[in-house]
């Protein structure tokens, strides 16, 4: 039987035996669901406004009335993905109720595509978000950028929305 603990217990121990191997800070953060969570909230929120506000570049699907917005979310200090997870459920939760939020947007339908950028400087950790996105078919959007954030600035690019 499968049991959350036993399994953070099992992580925290294979950590201690290979320190070099220290994924990130963010076990502890990993066993709250509750603040996934809230982050996935903060992005519902963040992207309806983006919405509501005009700011997305928009693209009209011809010969139709419907559009897709596209949106870059940053999510610095990706760890493991739990962030980058709860932004691909954001967005999917905003795709799904996207008749109820047009605001002023002038379309019929639309659909939000994203890009999100997972910045992270730990190794491990970039190695563990390449095999996510290798075969996890939600993770085509996701794009991981090894770098720290103080020397990011070498290639800029633009966000809509910045998680960390």
């Amino acid at each position: 039987m499968y049991s959350p603990q036993y399994s953070i217990v099992r992580l925290s121990i294979w950590m201690y035996a290979s320190l070099t191997n220290l994924c990130c800070s963010t076990t502890i953060l990993c066993m709250y669901a509750s603040h996934h969570i809230r982050y996935q909230e903060a992005v519902e929120i963040a992207l309806r406004d983006k919405i509501h506000l005009g700011h997305l570049r928009t693209e009209m699907i011809p010969g139709s009335n419907d559009a897709i917005m596209h949106a870059t979310i940053f999510v610095v200090g990706a760890g493991r993905g739990p962030l980058v997870n709860a932004s691909l459920k954001a967005v999917e939760t905003v795709n799904k109720a996207n008749l109820k939020i047009l605001g002023n947007v002038n379309v019929s339908q639309f659909k939000i595509k994203p890009r999100i950028v997972a910045v992270e400087k730990n190794p491990s950790a970039i190695l563990y978000l390449n095999s996510l996105k290798t075969h996890n078919p939600k993770w085509k959007v996701v794009e991981v950028v090894e770098c720290d954030m103080r020397r990011a600035d070498q290639n800029p690019l633009l966000a809509d929305i910045i998680s960390s």
